[in-house]
């Protein structure tokens, strides 16, 4: 029996107030990674502005990549959360 992986579109953010950096994941999931960097590359500039919306601005988007939510909780663990 095979495991269904799914992969999230996932930003790196530092929050000025307080000074705060994590990693956050939008909803929609893909069954490929190869899916999920396709939209990255044909959407990033509408992810940006996204994420922006949704943090109310004034945060600093570090990266943008695909990842499982195991690994987006593994890295915010790393960093404390």
């Amino acid at each position: 029996m095979q495991t269904l992986v799914v992969w999230f579109v996932s930003a790196l953010i530092i929050s000025p107030i307080p000074q705060k950096t994590g990693w956050i994941q939008f909803t929609k999931s893909y069954s490929t990674l190869e899916h999920c960097q396709l939209h990255i590359k044909t959407h990033k500039p509408d992810i940006i502005y996204s994420l922006m919306k949704y943090t109310g601005g004034g945060v600093e988007i570090k990266d943008i990549k695909c990842m499982t939510y195991k690994e987006a909780v593994k890295k915010n663990t790393e960093l404390g959360h």
